[in-house]
């Protein structure tokens, strides 16, 4: 089971595995992260909530952007876009 430090250390390498690929952008979905790591399902606490978390930690508050967000503030429809160019330079993952 991912820690929120975990999912947001995940976040950091697609974010850099894009970067090194010329991706611009990327959009991320909590509901589908957490099912392609294996977050939930049987035996495991729903842990949509650490993921969403996560994923709002990751943001650049001035560059990225909230896709979906549910009322609760977190839920699998939880979506961001990440920018990872800024002026045509490539942001920093740390």
């Amino acid at each position: 089971m991912l820690s929120t430090g975990e999912v947001r250390e995940k976040i950091r390498e697609i974010k850099k595995w894009a970067i090194s690929n010329g991706i611009r952008s990327i959009t991320i979905n909590a509901g589908e992260f957490g099912t392609i790591h294996q977050m939930y399902g049987p035996g495991n606490p729903n842990r949509v909530k650490t993921v969403s978390d996560a994923m709002f930690d990751a943001m650049d508050k001035e560059n990225d952007k909230i896709i979906q967000e549910p009322p609760s503030g977190s839920g699998p429809t939880f979506t961001v876009a990440y920018n990872l160019y800024i002026k045509g330079v490539p942001v920093k993952s740390e």
